[in-house]
């Protein structure tokens, strides 16, 4: 009863302010900051020419705006990244909040998290946040109180044994989501920066699949419409009916229109930019791959259970899914472009040991056709392999926080005990 879950109504009537650029601001703020290289500086012209005023002219008149809409502030705030990072109104509520002196509690669910060296999320979250609630027990170097829960999500994964295996033999690739520019995580070619070199790397992996192993395989990922022209069609009418399901008629007319407007925009990106980033040979090679779509009421998860074998070429969230769930898993990225943390070398020696894990994409693709020399071959790689299984046993273990001063305590106990000491502070 002293819980509620604050969703979007709770702020919707509050419309945030945006104030015009104001040059004399910017030139204050950033005489604050002294540039210790040509990047560093040019970081800061590109800062203020473009940085939102949203959050720098507008911040306190918003704050005002907020303190007066909303009179009363919890004891905690339990929320993750997606909350803050995504949302606006929900960044400022945080922020007055703070100031009123609710507790926050950041909880990091997302894999690469843990797995890499420099996450954004976290890194920001630990300049706002009183505690940190984590998946997987591990201090991750932020100076900050941090708490490990067992993930309801791979409690939910692991309790559901059901097999929704495809009917025909299925690979499924889940390729990172992806920009053109600068966005994601630092410490992997996840960052749009890399694109060419991240399309390269996994050309090398499927050139080596052999050709009648390669047509079973569905690459997934977000990464734009020219990687997507064979399926295109069969993809627009496939999202256009979930759509419809989802949000219906008027919502799904309003996106239609506002996708052919900005499409006709002069502003808009040509596709064909993209070109500069693979040779006419790649191109050709990608476009003859199939795709499968990325629905917008489809868990990544869900989609697993359906695939036969699981590629992941970066280090997220999908890594744990798929051993999680023990599907057949292949993974691999390079050295180079993905710094992995510290506390997880172990790990990755052990999964790079027993071959599941590789920083070779030709390495990759030689095992995936090992995989499927005879119809025995996933079975005794996989299933049959005792170390294999004793390793997703003891990652399963991580993730639901199964140590020893734990254990007589189910995931769902040690979640009421964590709730429990942080509402009665």
């Amino acid at each position: 009863k002293n819980l509620i879950i604050l969703d979007n109504k709770h702020l919707k009537n509050i419309k945030l302010i945006y104030l015009a650029k104001n040059e004399n601001v910017r030139n204050k703020f950033i005489k604050n900051f002294k540039p210790k290289s040509s990047l560093e500086k040019d970081f800061l012209i590109f800062f203020n020419n473009f940085y939102s005023t949203l959050f720098l002219e507008s911040v306190l008149i918003n704050l005002d705006l907020m303190s007066r809409k909303i009179k009363y502030f919890p004891k905690v705030i339990m929320s993750d990244a997606h909350g803050w990072f995504m949302n606006d109104k929900f960044r400022f509520y945080l922020g007055l909040q703070s100031y009123r002196g609710s507790k926050i509690i950041d909880f990091q669910i997302n894999g690469a998290t843990s797995l890499t060296s420099h996450n954004p999320h976290a890194l920001v979250a630990s300049k706002f946040c009183d505690e940190m609630a984590l998946w997987i027990n591990k201090d991750l170097g932020f100076k900050k109180k941090f708490k490990c829960v067992p993930s309801l999500y791979f409690d939910r994964i692991q309790n559901n044994n059901s097999k929704k295996i495809s009917d025909t033999l299925e690979i499924l690739y889940l390729g990172c989501g992806i920009s053109k520019y600068f966005v994601g995580f630092w410490s992997s070619y996840i960052s749009g920066g890399y694109l060419k070199k991240y399309l390269d790397n996994s050309f090398k992996f499927l050139i080596n699949i052999k050709a009648k192993n390669l047509k079973w395989l569905k690459f997934r990922i977000r990464i734009g419409n020219f990687l997507l022209s064979k399926n295109s069609k069969k993809y627009t009418i496939q999202k256009i009916i979930n759509y419809l399901k989802l949000h219906g008629f008027y919502f799904t007319l309003k996106k239609i229109l506002k996708k052919l407007i900005s499409e006709n925009s002069s502003h808009e990106t040509d596709p064909k930019d993209y070109y500069n980033l693979i040779n006419n040979k790649k191109k050709i090679f990608f476009k003859s791959l199939n795709y499968d779509p990325i629905l917008p009421n489809e868990v990544g998860i869900e989609r697993m259970k359906r695939a036969n074998i699981i590629v992941i070429d970066h280090p997220s969230t999908p890594v744990f899914e798929a051993l999680s769930s023990n599907k057949p898993t292949i993974i691999f990225w390079t050295q180079e472009l993905n710094f992995v943390h510290s506390s997880f070398k172990k790990l990755i020696l052990e999964l790079k040991k027993n071959k599941v894990l590789f920083f070779s994409p030709k390495e990759a693709a030689l095992q995936l056709n090992k995989y499927l020399e005879n119809e025995n071959s996933i079975k005794k790689l996989w299933y049959q392999n005792k170390k294999i299984q004793i390793l997703i046993e003891k990652i399963n273990r991580m993730l639901l926080n199964d140590r020893i001063e734990v254990q007589n305590n189910t995931v769902i106990k040690q979640w009421e005990k964590f709730i429990k000491q942080k509402i009665n502070l």
